[in-house]
């Protein structure tokens, strides 16, 4: 009855629209897969998915969701200015950067798992930047949860919502937000802030 009571709290914001921060080459080429990560970055484990489980990873806010894009921007060194500065301590060269945005995947709020009704220090060790949430996200899809909600490791004041897609009783690829359909917020460049993980 708790889980209801809090499934049927949050199902009013369950609609609202979510954001994604891609590459600003992908934006203007319109891939086709903009939405979803890359084919070669499913054969790796993400914070809130085993390997091979195909996710769609979004955020609540665009603020959130371009810090979730510099958490795992590699750092690149592609102009002249950049090869001038790469031996300055600590230089980083931007990478350009599209802030989208797009209505949800539907997913029924009895198959959404709402982290926001649980106490933020539950999710601690989840959110160190190196940090591992798949035993919990592997117990929730168990449950038959399809869409977490989930706090955001580098801006823990924002929020995430993770759709699994292709497993059993899974979201379908038809499931996927159309591209066309999403809205440029806006472009900018961006600098890593991707951490040292083992």
């Amino acid at each position: 009855m708790a889980l209801a009571r809090r499934l049927m709290t949050a199902g009013s914001s369950l609609s609202a629209r979510i954001f994604r921060c891609i590459g600003a080459r992908r934006w203007a080429d319109q891939d086709p897969l903009l939405l979803m990560p890359p084919l070669g970055s499913m054969q790796q484990p993400g914070r809130w998915n085993d390997l091979d489980q195909i996710t769609l990873y979004a955020s609540h806010d665009p603020d959130t969701a371009l810090a979730e894009k510099r958490r795992h921007l590699r750092t690149r060194e592609t102009s002249a200015v950049a090869s001038l500065a790469r031996f300055a301590p600590g230089f980083k060269a931007p990478s350009e950067v599209a802030i989208i945005e797009l209505d949800p995947p539907f997913v029924a709020a009895t198959r959404t798992w709402d982290g926001r009704a649980a106490k933020h220090g539950s999710f601690a060790r989840s959110l160190d930047p190196c940090g591992d949430a798949r035993p919990l996200a592997r117990s929730l899809l168990s449950q038959g949860f399809v869409r977490l909600i989930v706090p955001s490791s580098p801006q823990q004041s924002g929020w995430n919502s993770v759709f699994y897609y292709g497993g059993p009783g899974q979201l379908g690829y038809n499931d996927v937000p159309s591209a066309l359909l999403a809205t440029l917020v806006r472009r900018l460049w961006a600098t890593s802030t991707a951490p040292r993980c083992p």
